[in-house]
């Protein structure tokens, strides 16, 4: 965050709504932080609540209740719409003002020049992108004569939970997700571990890993040393997301650090499932939630500050002003139009006050106009929709993160033949009744259908 002197959205707010705005930002364990200023006593009056903490502040009557306040909220009623509203209602509350679905990033990139340099084509299915992979490894595709190229490395999913990001097209090729994915089918709700057709891709996983192509270091990459490996050319296909490969300054440090490189982004590999995923929708869950402090209802006149505050960013007017900033010094407008002037390039935290989200369509086109053809391509994957981000509670004996350690631990002892796959049956029963995966199952599904998701 910039010094308040310098920030813009708080000079902003103070000249248009006449308010005295103090705007702490925890860049490292902001959950802990906030726990901390909750159990103290000290809750922020408005404040970013995680996804974990909202029901539990929900029934400790922590957070606000919006739902007796939606009519002090038109800019953000007019954005979001009824089922944005479920993805923050917790018992019948709504215990945060939800965001807009963002527009999933990531996508597969490869390296054209190497496969120009060993005469090679464009992988359209999970098979050829192996053998790519094999080449890009084994046939010194950067000409140096050394052995130190590998085909295939990945993003590394930041919870650690998962590794759905980091073989994303193989499972979405498969028609599945990597571990607690949800989805419905033939109404009823399914954990996508349990599905035949996971098996199946961490069955071709296993084969792509013993094929000696893909990064050894792909579960425990840290520090973007992923990306610095596709930085300096030693690996030709990535999955990653645009923001973090093609945007800005990264790609100017891309070219200058392997100015051969000829990075592009390609369609998703054809796998056996012929509905050609490649990407994740989440389906009821925001991102980034804000919440207001109930303690501000004894407050009356600081409680309609605060409600002010929060709708006034959430649309119209003060919308602009959190995402792309002042009129005139950061942006212009032509013929009807946003366009992006030099000095929107100093504004990389005003995210933060985009407390309704955003059409992201129309928001990266004015912010990245560079990455115009990235931005594009991401929009035709076709994505597959999880349902499990609709479902923000957990049942009674229930317990999240042990039963995620189990799936990552084992799949990875699978993959990596630690364990055979013969025994995948046993592990499957044994998440599901001594982990109580069932018992999750049976709640999901009651949840959905309160939602309305499952009729």
């Amino acid at each position: 965050m910039p010094p308040v002197e310098q920030n813009v959205i708080i000079q902003q707010l103070k000249e248009r709504l006449n308010i005295d705005l103090k705007h702490s930002a925890t860049a490292d364990n902001y959950e802990q932080a906030l726990n901390l200023r909750v159990v103290s006593g000290d809750v922020p009056d408005v404040f970013l609540i995680p996804q974990n903490l909202m029901q539990k502040y929900a029934e400790q009557g922590i957070v606000l209740d919006l739902a007796k306040y939606k009519d002090k909220l038109p800019n953000a009623s007019k954005v979001l719409k009824d089922y944005d509203w479920l993805k923050t209602t917790v018992n019948g509350k709504i215990a945060a003002l939800p965001r807009l679905d963002a527009i999933p990033n990531f996508g597969l990139y490869i390296r054209q020049d190497w496969l120009d340099k060993l005469g090679l084509k464009v992988p359209t299915t999970l098979d050829e992108l192996v053998q790519v992979s094999v080449a890009f490894t084994k046939q010194d595709p950067d000409g140096n004569g050394k052995n130190d190229t590998f085909g295939y490395t990945a993003v590394p999913d930041p919870s650690g939970n998962s590794f759905n990001e980091i073989f994303m097209e193989v499972f979405n090729g498969y028609g599945t997700m990597f571990g607690k994915g949800l989805v419905i089918e033939n109404g009823k709700a399914v954990y996508t571990i349990n599905k035949k057709e996971t098996r199946d891709a961490l069955e071709f996983i296993k084969k792509f890993i013993d094929s000696g192509s893909v990064d050894p270091e792909i579960f425990t990459n840290k520090n973007n040393s992923d990306l610095d490996k596709a930085m300096k050319g030693k690996v030709g296909i990535y999955m990653t997301n645009w923001s973090s490969f093609m945007k800005g300054d990264l790609a100017d440090k891309l070219k200058q650090s392997d100015p051969t490189a000829k990075w592009v982004q390609i369609a998703a590999p054809k796998g056996p499932d012929p509905n050609n995923y490649l990407g994740v929708q989440p389906m009821g869950i925001s991102w980034d939630r804000t919440a207001i402090s109930a303690k501000l209802e004894k407050d009356p006149e600081k409680l309609a500050r605060a409600l002010e505050f929060v709708d006034y960013l959430s649309a119209g007017e003060g919308f602009n002003l959190a995402a792309y900033g002042v009129e005139g010094k950061h942006y212009k407008k032509e013929n009807g139009k946003i366009v992006a002037l030099d000095a929107m390039k100093e504004l990389n935290y005003t995210y933060l006050y985009q407390f309704a989200g955003r059409n992201d369509a129309e928001y990266l086109a004015v912010k990245f106009p560079s990455n115009a053809a990235d931005i594009a391509f991401n929009a035709t994957y076709k994505r597959i929709t999880d349902y499990g981000t609709a479902v923000n509670t957990f049942p009674e004996g229930y317990v999240d993160a042990e039963v995620n350690k189990f799936i990552l631990d084992q799949t990875l002892n699978f993959v990596y033949g630690k364990r055979p796959f013969s025994e995948w049956d046993s592990f499957i029963n044994t998440l599901n009744k001594q982990y109580k995966l069932d018992l999750l199952t049976e709640h999901a599904n009651k949840v959905l259908k309160e939602k309305g998701f499952i009729k």
